[in-house]
């Protein structure tokens, strides 16, 4: 679904500065340039999802983290269980077993 989004975010943009193509003059803490707007429009876009990505990572990289410690846990959990007879009959990541018996009945 956010890939449809952003496909739909990138047209939009596009169709946006090919409709502005008059010259602009930017300027920028000690930085002047001249350039047409769509260029301008463009870049700005590409600088703003540079940014976006940055800022993201970190969590990106946490919630993997996080992910992969519940996994561990998951299979430890799973493990005990098979020790002390409980058996479930989802396997699945997120989906809730139902209670089949085990040794303590």
């Amino acid at each position: 679904m956010s890939i449809i989004i952003g496909i739909v975010v990138v047209g939009i943009s596009l169709i946006f500065a090919f409709q502005n193509t008059d010259f602009v003059a930017v300027k920028f803490l000690s930085f002047d340039f001249e350039g047409s707007l769509a260029l301008v429009i463009l870049s700005s876009l590409l600088i703003g999802f540079i940014i976006a990505i940055l800022l993201l990572t970190p969590s990106i990289f946490r919630t993997n983290s996080s992910l992969r410690k519940l996994k561990k846990e998951n299979i430890n959990l799973k493990e005990k269980n098979n020790d002390i007879g409980i058996v479930y009959e989802s396997e699945g990541l997120g989906e809730v077993g139902e209670y089949k018996g085990g040794k303590n009945q």
